[in-house]
C-alpha cells in the first residue's frame, strides 16, 4: 500500500496511539477524546482490552471509510465524512459516528478468552488468535457495533435510531417472503440492500440484548472464539439457552408485531395516492429525480444488478429508461441544472496513491453529450449556481465549507461553519440573494432560509424550519420559487414536506409507509416525483397535485428554539482537560517494526531427495503497513533453508526484495538453489470512472545459482556431476494494460473491457553453455451478448516462447477439460481460449449453526484450442476440447469457495473428461 509522503505526528493516550498529518492535530485530539469517553462503556458492552492500540486517521480520501484489521491489528479512518443518506444525521459529526462504531470492532477483536484457542494461538500470532473472530456471521459483528451507536445518545443517535436504514428491514420482511436468520447476519453481494449485514444484523442483535439481557453479545462472543469451530450457533445457544431455530422463531414474531405496530402507527388508510416506475427491474435503487419536461425524468441510478452507474431519462408513461451518462457520482447525488446543462460531482483517484480519491465538480451537456471537469483535485460536491458563478461544498478535515470557483483550481470561503457541517445548500429561484441552506449543527439538522446579506449571523439563528426529533435530509424548490420541497425523519418516517415561504406554513405531502425522500416538483406544480421505498428497491414514484396529503403542522412542531440544543457538550469534550496532559509527538516508524507479529512452527514433508523440514513462518509490519517482511526459515538434509520477502512502499513505487535458499529435488539428487530479486511495482490508474483503466508494471533483476548436493548422489557417480554453482543474473518484468474494464453486480466476470498482457526474462550472465530466457503474451477481450441477463463472454489468446531450459509452466494455457497439460514440457506453445458464462439462480441463503452460506449457480461453457508451435504443421498438432461447467459460489464460515462440475470433450480424441473442481479464489 503506497501512501502519499506526509509529516505526521501521534497523540498517546491512555489506551490509544493516534497517527495523525500534521495539520488535523485539532481531528486528532477530538478523535482521541472520544474513544477515551467510549472505552468503558464499549468494554462492558463487548470485552476486550487495548493498550496503545493504532488509531491511524487520514485527509486524503473522499470516498471515506473507517475499518478494523486484526491482521497489523489497527484502526484506519478517513476523516472526510460520508454524504449522502447513509448516516444519521442526529448522532452529530462523523467522528461521532465513525469512532464508537470501530472502537467497538476494536475491543471485539481484542477479546480472546482464558483457556481457549484462540489464546494458545496468541502466544505465536496475536493478530492470528484475533482473526478468529472474523469467521463469526459478519451480521453479529456489525450488529453490535451499530448497536453500540445507537446507544450513545439514547433514542436519537446511530441508524438504530434512523428511518431510512431500520425501515429497510421492515420493508424487506413486510412481504410473504422474508430474511432467514442468515440473510439477516451474513453480507450479500447480489441482493438489495448491499449492507444488508448491517441494518439486519443490528435488528436481531438488539432484540437479543433486549429479549435475553445486555450480557447477551457478549457472552455469545466469548463462547464463540473459545470454541470457533462450533459456530455461531453454538454460541448463541451457550448464551440463551435457547436453540437458534428457537431464537428466530421468537425474533420473527417480535418483528412480526414491530411491522403490524408500524403500520398501524403510519395509518396506510390516510396515504395518499402515487405511482411508482421501473419496480420490474430486480434491485432498482434510484436517487434524484429531476424533471426534463411533463414526460420525463432524470434520474440517478448507483451501481444496479445489470445496469452501469450513470444518469438515465425515464419515460413516466412508457416506462422506459435511455441512458443519459454512464458515470459515477458522489453518493449524495447532488444534482444541479440550469440551460440544457447537468452539474454534478464524482471521484477521481490518485493515479498511484493506494485509497485516494478527491471529489471534482464536472458539467454535461444534455444536448452536446459533452462532459467537462471544471475543478481539478477541489475535494468539491454538490454543485448550484449563484449570479453565473460555480458554487460548491468543500471537504474541509471533517466538515464542508461553501465555496465560490474563480477558476477550477481557485475559490473564495462563502461560510465556514466549523465545527458543524454544511449538507446542501439551494439558492432561491428568481432571487439569487436568498438561499436555503441545511447545516447539522452538534446533531441538529434543519434548515435555515437566509439571505446572502446575513450568512454571518447564521450560527447566531434558530432554524427555520426543525424537528426536536427527526432531521431534515434534502431539499429542492419549485420553479417559481414560492415553494420549497424536503424531506424529513420526523416521525419513523421519511416523508416529504412543503414548505410556503410567502404564508410561512409547512404542510406534509406524503403518508409513506417506509420512507420517501428526494422529492422533486414538475415545473407547472402538477406533479411531483420523489423516491419511495417498496420492499427492497427504492423506486422513482409520481403524486399528482391534487393526491398531495396536504396535513398541515402546527407551528410547535417545526418552530422550535434549538439554539441551547446545538450548543450542547459534544461527544467526549469533558475529556478536554484530561487530553491536555497527553503527549504529542512526531510519528516515526523506528525500529519496533522488525519485532514479528507471527512466528508460525512449520513442517513440510519429504519428498524425493528432500527430508522433513521443519521450521518456523515470520511475519512482520509496521503501523502503516509502509515496511513488511515475511521469513519461512527451515532445515534438513543437513542445510538451513530460508525464504525473505522484504517489500518497501515509503516512495512511489516502492521495491520487493526477495533472498532464497532452498531445496529443489530431481531424478539425481538434491539441488540447492540459492538467490534473490529486487522488484519494483508501479501501478498507474489512468481511468477510475464507471469503466476502469490501469497499467501495471513489474520489473525486476534476478540472481539464481544452483549446484547438486553431492551428499545425495552415489558415491561411485559423483565424478559426473559439476560440484561448483553454476550462477545466471537476469532482467525480469511483467506488463499489463486493463482497458476499459467494467462489471455489474451481479456479473460473473467483467462485461466490458480488453487486458493486454506480456511477462518477459532475458538471462545477462550465466556460467550455463546456454542462456534461460522466455516471452509470453496475450490478450484477453470481455463482452456481454446480454447484459441484462448478466452474461457475458470472454476470448483470450496467449503465446509463450522460451528457450529449452525453461522459465515458464504451461498450465495456465490448457483448460481443465483436458486429460492432462498437452502442452507439458514445450518450450513454444499457443492458446486460444472462449468462455460463456450465465447465471442460473441466486440462491443468498444458508444457515448459521452450519456455516455454510450459498451465493449464486452459473454455468459455462468454455473452448480451449492449444498449439505445439514447435511443429511443422500448426493445426495437425493441435488439440482441441470443449467444456460445460455447472458451479457455485458458497462461503464456509465466511472463506470463499467455489465449487463445481468439467466436463470435456475432445472431438478429434473422442475422448470424455469429468472431474470436480475447487477454489478458494472467486
Amino acid at each position: 500500500m503506497f501512501r502519499k509522503p506526509q509529516q505526521r505526528m501521534e497523540l498517546l493516550t491512555p489506551h490509544f496511539r493516534v497517527i495523525f498529518p500534521v495539520g488535523e492535530e485539532v481531528i486528532a485530539l477530538r478523535s482521541a477524546e472520544i474513544l477515551e469517553y467510549q472505552y468503558d462503556m464499549i468494554q462492558l458492552l463487548v470485552g476486550g482490552s487495548l493498550h496503545r492500540f493504532p488509531v491511524v486517521v487520514n485527509n486524503q480520501n473522499d470516498v471515506s471509510n473507517g475499518f478494523v484489521t486484526p491482521i497489523n491489528f489497527r484502526t484506519e479512518i478517513e476523516i472526510p465524512p460520508i454524504h449522502g443518506l447513509s448516516m444519521n444525521p442526529r448522532t452529530g459529526g462523523w467522528m461521532e459516528t465513525v469512532a464508537p462504531h470501530e472502537l467497538v470492532h476494536a475491543l471485539h477483536f481484542s477479546n480472546i478468552p482464558r483457556y481457549s484457542i484462540p489464546q494458545v494461538i496468541s502466544w505465536f500470532s496475536p493478530d492470528l488468535a484475533r482473526s478468529l473472530h472474523s469467521i463469526a456471521p459478519f451480521g453479529m459483528i456489525e450488529g453490535i457495533a451499530v448497536y453500540h451507536e445507537s446507544n450513545i445518545i439514547y433514542g436519537e443517535s446511530g441508524r438504530g435510531n434512523y428511518p431510512f436504514f431500520t425501515n429497510r428491514v421492515l420493508a424487506a420482511n413486510a412481504v410473504e417472503k422474508t430474511w432467514s436468520l442468515a440473510q439477516h447476519l451474513q453480507p450479500t453481494r447480489f441482493n438489495r440492500p448491499l449492507d444488508r449485514h448491517y441494518s439486519g444484523g443490528y435488528s436481531f442483535i438488539s432484540w437479543l440484548q433486549w429479549y435475553y439481557g445486555p450480557e447477551t453479545t457478549r457472552t455469545s462472543i466469548e463462547t464463540f472464539v473459545r470454541y470457533p469451530f462450533m459456530g455461531y450457533g453454538f454460541a448463541l445457544r451457550q448464551a440463551t439457552g435457547v436453540s437458534t431455530q428457537r431464537l428466530f422463531e421468537q425474533y420473527s414474531e417480535t418483528l412480526a408485531e414491530t411491522i403490524l405496530k408500524h403500520k398501524e402507527s403510519v395509518n396506510v388508510s390516510n396515504q395518499p395516492a402515487y405511482r411508482t416506475f421501473l419496480g420490474n427491474i430486480r434491485g432498482m435503487e434510484a436517487r434524484n429525480p429531476v424533471w426534463l419536461d411533463d414526460e420525463h425524468l432524470l434520474i440517478a441510478l448507483p451501481g444496479q444488478f445489470s445496469m452501469r452507474q450513470g444518469f438515465y431519462k425515464l419515460n413516466i408513461h412508457s416506462q422506459t429508461l435511455e441512458s443519459v451518462l454512464e458515470t459515477g457520482q458522489v453518493r449524495d447525488y447532488a444534482l444541479w441544472m440550469e440551460n440544457d446543462h447537468l452539474y454534478y460531482a464524482r471521484f477521481h483517484a490518485h493515479p498511484w496513491v493506494s485509497n485516494t480519491a478527491t471529489m471534482d465538480i464536472h458539467q454535461f451537456g444534455l444536448s452536446s453529450k459533452n462532459d467537462i471537469r471544471l475543478t481539478r483535485n477541489s475535494r468539491a460536491r454538490a454543485p448550484f449556481m449563484i449570479h453565473g458563478e460555480l458554487n460548491g461544498l468543500l471537504n474541509v478535515s471533517d466538515t464542508s465549507q461553501w465555496v465560490r470557483f474563480i477558476s477550477e483550481d481557485e475559490m473564495d470561503i462563502v461560510l465556514d461553519v466549523y465545527p458543524d457541517h454544511i449538507v446542501r445548500v439551494l439558492p432561491r429561484p428568481h432571487n439569487d440573494d436568498e438561499v436555503a441552506i441545511i447545516l447539522n449543527r452538534n446533531g441538529v439538522q434543519g434548515l435555515w432560509l437566509i439571505r446572502l446579506e446575513d450568512l454571518d449571523e447564521i450560527l447566531n439563528q434558530n432554524p427555520t424550519i426543525a424537528f426536536r426529533n427527526g432531521s431534515i435530509l434534502d431539499m429542492s424548490w419549485s420553479q417559481d420559487g414560492y415553494r420549497l420541497y424536503f424531506s424529513a425523519d420526523a416521525s419513523k418516517t421519511m416523508n416529504i414536506y412543503q414548505f410556503d415561504v410567502a404564508g410561512e406554513k409547512v404542510f406534509q405531502i406524503t403518508n409513506s409507509l417506509f420512507n420517501a425522500f428526494n422529492p422533486a416538483e414538475r415545473a407547472d406544480g402538477g406533479k411531483l416525483a420523489f423516491i419511495s421505498q417498496e420492499g427492497e428497491q427504492q423506486l422513482p414514484a409520481v403524486m399528482k397535485r391534487e393526491d398531495f396529503l396536504m396535513r398541515e403542522l402546527q407551528p410547535v412542531e417545526w418552530q422550535l428554539e434549538l439554539l441551547d440544543r446545538m450548543e450542547r457538550p459534544r461527544l467526549g469534550s469533558h475529556f478536554a482537560h484530561l487530553s491536555e496532559h497527553w503527549e504529542m509527538r512526531p510519528y516515526r516508524t523506528g525500529l519496533r517494526w522488525l519485532r514479528p507479529r507471527t512466528i508460525v512452527p512449520l513442517a513440510n514433508p519429504a519428498d524425493g531427495f528432500i527430508n522433513q523440514r521443519f521450521g518456523a513462518s515470520i511475519w512482520g509490519t509496521d503501523v502503516l503497513s509502509q515496511h513488511s517482511y515475511s521469513l519461512d526459515i527451515s532445515f534438513s538434509n543437513g542445510h538451513l533453508w530460508s525464504d525473505f520477502f522484504y517489500t518497501n512502499t515509503t516512495f512511489y513505487p516502492g521495491y520487493t526484495l526477495e533472498l532464497f535458499s532452498r531445496p529443489l529435488t530431481t531424478a539425481n539428487g538434491l539441488l540447492l538453489e540459492r538467490g534473490g530479486g529486487l522488484f519494483f511495482p508501479f501501478r498507474w490508474i489512468t481511468n477510475a470512472n464507471v469503466r476502469q483503466s490501469w497499467i501495471t508494471f513489474r520489473p525486476g533483476l534476478k540472481y539464481r545459482s544452483i549446484r547438486l548436493d553431492l551428499n545425495t548422489v552415489d558415491p561411485d557417480i559423483r565424478d559426473q556431476f559439476r560440484s561448483d554453482w553454476i550462477s545466471d543474473t537476469s532482467i525480469a518484468g511483467f506488463l499489463a494494460y486493463y482497458h476499459r474494464i467494467q462489471q455489474n453486480i451481479r456479473d460473473i466476470q467483467p462485461n466490458s473491457g480488453t487486458i493486454f498482457f506480456t511477462q518477459a526474462e532475458q538471462t545477462l550472465r550465466t556460467d550455463r553453455f546456454v542462456k534461460r530466457n522466455g516471452l509470453r503474451a496475450g490478450v484477453i477481450q470481455y463482452v456481454s451478448p446480454w447484459l441484462s441477463a448478466n452474461h457475458g463472454l470472454r476470448f483470450s489468446a496467449e503465446v509463450l516462447t522460451q528457450s529449452r531450459a525453461r522459465l515458464f509452466g504451461t498450465s495456465g494455457l490448457v483448460y481443465e477439460g483436458f486429460e492432462e497439460n498437452v502442452l507439458a514440457g514445450l518450450n513454444n506453445a499457443g492458446s486460444l481460449k472462449a468462455r460463456y458464462v450465465l447465471p442460473l439462480a441466486y440462491i443468498d441463503n444458508g444457515w448459521i449453526s452450519v456455516p455454510l452460506f450459498f451465493e449464486r449457480v452459473y454455468m459455462a461453457f468454455q473452448a480451449n484450442s492449444v498449439f505445439n508451435l514447435n511443429a511443422d504443421d500448426l493445426l495437425q498438432s493441435s488439440r482441441t476440447v470443449f467444456g460445460i461447467e455447472l458451479r457455485t459460489d458458497l462461503r464456509f464460515y465466511n472463506l470463499p469457495v467455489n465449487l463445481g462440475f468439467v466436463v470435456g470433450f475432445e472431438p478429434t480424441r473422442n475422448s470424455w473428461n469429468v472431474i470436480g473442481s475447487g477454489s478458494t479464489v472467486q
